[in-house]
């Protein structure tokens, strides 16, 4: 029983100290922000990116909720590449985690 207490209390821990623990719905009541930006690299393990403006480099958490195209079409966090210019909409949790609400990947839908 005490494996089991222990278990389920490093479960909610793990849920809530994760970037996959904050929704959608916390971006509807929060400030977001819009930035144009370049690719620098893609954590697909860590469903990150990290980005480069023109006067900063922000890292960002991709979420289950997080929205990413090109052009019209949904696209996965593996689709972007480095060097990619993208639009990127984002707020920041209480934990100061950078949260991804949409990411538009500017770059032509013909690329190789």
């Amino acid at each position: 029983m005490f494996k089991f207490k222990l278990f389920a209390l490093v479960l909610l821990v793990l849920a809530f100290t994760s970037p996959f623990g904050y929704s959608q719905e916390n971006a509807e009541n929060r400030d977001t922000q819009t930035i144009s930006a370049t690719v620098e690299s893609v954590d697909y393990v860590g469903s990150s990116i990290h980005v480069k403006t023109d006067n900063s480099e922000v890292t960002l958490f991709v979420t289950d909720d997080s929205v990413i195209t090109k052009g019209n079409e949904n696209i996965e966090l593996q689709e972007l590449g480095n060097s990619d210019p993208v639009t990127v909409k984002y707020y920041t949790s209480s934990e100061g985690k950078n949260i991804v609400v949409s990411i538009a990947d500017n770059k032509s839908a013909s690329r190789p």
